[in-house]
């Protein structure tokens, strides 16, 4: 996982943790059950990092980059939330 994509899902995280604890999320079910909860969040986020990004001095653009971190973003998220022991079996 790069950083970028790292530093979004941890803001994405505690975007959904509330949630992620009153659903019961699972290690198995987070990535399904709560993918819409975490790509809303994430467009919010994912924008202006790219834009900030060294995406932009290496020529790649802000597009590829939003692209790129979207498609990993819902497992990334579900690591940090089971990192921080949020989802119910990594209590």
């Amino acid at each position: 996982m790069n950083e970028l994509t790292a530093t979004v899902a941890r803001q994405v995280a505690g975007a959904v943790v509330a949630q992620a604890e009153r659903d019961g999320w699972t290690k198995t079910s987070c990535a399904t059950v709560g993918a819409a909860a975490i790509l809303l969040p994430a467009a919010t986020y994912i924008a202006p990092l790219c834009a900030a990004s060294g995406f932009i001095t290496a020529g790649i653009g802000v597009p590829a980059c939003v692209t790129s971190v979207s498609g990993g973003i819902v497992a990334a998220t579900c690591i940090e939330l089971c990192q921080e022991r949020r989802l119910e079996d990594c209590k």
